[in-house]
């Protein structure tokens, strides 16, 4: 049986979950920088994935493509999903039209807010979005994490490192510290520092030679370990890289699929320690 090399986990719904909907937070932020108008929860939600969906599929990693910087692209999603959902009108609001590609965004309302003649209780709103999104650690996070690194580091030493893949952007490395986890973990590696997302193998592979880095030894995709609570980014694609993978399925919604079998989906991140253990014994 391989012994693992690397560990990695996913972030969203597996070790972190926003405490509230975006929805939720979007109205919070508003309400707290006193931008007026009406709310309604369920029609903000709604807008938010289409606007997130559709600045994705045209502008995907965060608009790298398109030369945006993160902020610029989740400036865009907040805007768009406000005005489609008649929060906010187009008053301070302009048209992205400057960076390299201007063809990538004809189909996506790509705008920003114009310091000049925005409400700044707006700008401010975004700004509490965008630098004060809530998380919160999913249950045994802290447990598995720390059990993991000191397991590597005991008497009995793993010869193994702990990462993070994520689809997120570069502020999960924030994240992440604020809540104590970033001590237990090597390295984090998200879609827009590696440039390709999730279930692209290419993102697989760069972890390896990253941990190969670390460990002094080269890592192969078949000494991986992917943990995470999607079934195509995280374990289909982890699988179709040559890597191992858990799914993180507590509703135990996928048991019965055929392509994945039983003893790859776990309830807690409670079963990676006797998954690990079995395979090191």
């Amino acid at each position: 049986m391989v012994m693992f090399k690397l560990l990695t986990f996913d972030v969203s719904y597996t070790l972190l979950s926003p405490v509230k909907s975006v929805s939720e937070q979007y109205a919070k932020a508003l309400v707290n920088q006193s931008v007026n108008g009406p709310i309604c929860l369920n029609t903000v939600q709604k807008n938010y994935e289409l606007s997130h969906t559709k600045h994705a599929k045209l502008l995907p990693i965060y608009g790298q493509n398109a030369k945006l910087t993160t902020k610029q692209w989740w400036e865009s999603v907040f805007l768009t999903t406000l005005i489609n959902s008649e929060v906010i009108n187009t008053e301070g609001i302009e048209f992205v039209g400057d960076h390299a590609n201007p063809e990538l965004i004809a189909n996506v309302p790509l705008i920003r807010i114009n310091p000049k003649t925005a409400n700044t209780h707006l700008i401010e709103a975004f700004e509490e979005v965008y630098n004060n999104f809530e998380w919160e650690k999913l249950p045994y996070v802290e447990e598995v994490l720390r059990q993991l690194h000191e397991m590597k580091r005991g008497a009995m030493g793993q010869d193994y490192a702990v990462a993070v893949i994520s689809n997120n952007d570069e502020r999960i490395h924030k994240i992440l510290d604020e809540h104590g986890l970033l001590k237990y973990i090597d390295f984090v590696l998200t879609s827009r520092e590696a440039g390709y997302a999730k279930p692209n193998r290419t993102i697989f592979d760069i972890a390896t030679e990253m941990a190969t880095e670390i460990l002094g030894h080269d890592v192969i995709s078949g000494e991986l370990l992917h943990i995470g609570d999607g079934v195509d980014k995280d374990y289909m694609g982890a699988v179709k890289a040559g890597c191992h993978a858990l799914l993180l399925d507590p509703k135990r919604e996928h048991r019965e699929w055929k392509n994945i079998p039983k003893d790859h989906c776990i309830d807690n991140l409670l079963e990676v320690l006797d998954h690990v253990d079995r395979v090191h014994r």
